[in-house]
């Protein structure tokens, strides 16, 4: 098997996809369907990703750095079917709720729920695209997210155009994203000579075991940044739903683009942590950490003088009144960024149960007094109160790791 020399490459170019996928969504929809409609979109969005971190099961990142080869493929595709359906399940007992208690109507449910199958295929993409990724083919899974999403953005965009019915567009969505996905996989895994079986040991339930912890830390994690939009589903109209969606792009701009370039160096910063190469281990985390303060200057001058003006044109709507959000959620962004890259060191140590912990306390508070501070100052209020939360878990990550890798090599002068 070629060993791709520019996994970056595909990779990079997946994560600016996965990262304007919502925004080009976005543009289209408020020109065809107008402001309601995208507020109904962007919701799906965030429901979408939010039940996403259960079929994942924050099984990625421990796949990519089980340097040991504990677990064969076959133990982590059964489990990812395992938590894909769970995910399912999740989401429509959701929705059956929300659907018989006449909070959304059937519209804004058939829309949500397509949504999670989209996310729901992706999740099982995304175990085969950790499987490239050990045989040195990052790329290729690079290559079937972004086809993937370009085929179903084409789709749903071609039907909004057409027909101007969300509930038909991200149906079609659907049924794009399953095919794209049959045909990607049926071409690409056989070469790779490596047999599936269905295999669900007691060997196999280790990985619940292990990626719990990041489990409940990317699923608290996402219910944590997504907290103002359910707050403003709950007191404010689809059209402000709508507005805050676009002014918050930029954010997850920022985290999604650091998580694709970090992504690639993964199983390398396994590799000498497991091997007490600490140094070299310190060097990637601190470049990794000055290109997300780097990225994140940049987008808060950039928003400063274009952030309006640009999302503005881009969306068609008058976005002037905004500005102050936009800021502070550039300003959360950075510290989004940090957090999620901070996760996946504290994996790579073998440390989830303190991603747990911490997002935990965090979940709790966002749940305590979102819906309060968005009810009684507005949506600055609410956005403020976000970026506070974002901060404390930035920094408690941040004292941890340098706590354990103090510790680490202690241990080895010791020795």
């Amino acid at each position: 098997m070629k060993i791709s020399k520019n996994p970056y490459i595909w990779n990079s170019i997946a994560g600016i996809i996965n990262a304007s996928q919502a925004i080009i969504l976005g543009m289209v929809i408020t020109r065809t369907n107008g402001l309601g409609d995208a507020g109904i979109l962007a919701l799906a969005f965030s429901l979408g990703n939010l039940f996403m971190n259960v079929g994942h099961f924050g099984v990625r990142k421990f796949q990519v750095t089980d340097v040991k080869n504990e677990y064969s493929f076959s133990d982590y595709f059964s489990i990812r079917i395992l938590t894909v359906a769970l995910m399912l399940l999740a989401c429509g007992l959701y929705l059956l709720i929300v659907g018989r208690s006449r909070a959304y109507d059937f519209s804004k449910v058939i829309t949500i729920l397509m949504m999670c199958c989209i996310y729901a295929m992706e999740s099982m993409e995304d175990v085969f695209w950790g499987f490239y990724q050990l045989k040195n083919r990052l790329d290729i899974g690079g290559k079937i997210f972004s086809i993937r999403w370009l085929c179903i953005m084409g789709a749903v965009s071609g039907v909004l155009y057409w027909k101007q019915n969300l509930l038909l567009a991200s149906v079609v969505g659907v049924v794009v994203s399953g095919l794209v996905l049959c045909i990607s996989l049926a071409i690409t895994y056989p070469s790779f000579r490596e047999t599936i079986k269905w295999k669900t040991t007691k060997h196999s339930f280790g990985i619940i075991k292990a990626c719990f912890p990041l489990f409940l830390a990317g699923f608290l994690s996402y219910y944590v940044t997504s907290s103002p939009k359910y707050a403003i589903d709950k007191y404010f109209n689809s059209e402000v739903q709508a507005c805050y969606s676009f002014v918050s792009m930029p954010v997850f701009v920022i985290d999604l683009l650091n998580m694709f370039l970090y992504m690639p160096i993964l199983v390398s910063m396994a590799g000498e942590w497991e091997t007490g190469n600490v140094e070299a281990f310190l060097k990637r985390i601190k470049r990794q950490v000055l290109f997300i303060v780097g990225i994140s200057g940049a987008c808060l001058l950039g928003g400063f003088f274009l952030g309006i003006p640009v999302l503005s044109v881009l969306y068609g709507v008058e976005l002037t009144e905004y500005k102050g959000v936009l800021m502070l959620l550039l300003g959360a962004g950075a510290f989004l960024a940090f957090s999620g890259f901070f996760v996946t060191v504290l994996t790579i140590l073998r440390k989830q149960f303190v991603a747990m912990g911490i997002y935990g306390i965090a979940a709790l508070f966002a749940l305590l007094f979102m819906n309060p501070m968005m009810q009684k100052h507005g949506l600055e209020g609410g956005v403020i109160y976000y970026i506070l939360l974002m901060a404390a878990i930035s920094v408690a990550y941040l004292v941890c790791i340098i706590v354990f890798i103090t510790k680490k090599k202690k241990g080895m002068h010791d020795e």
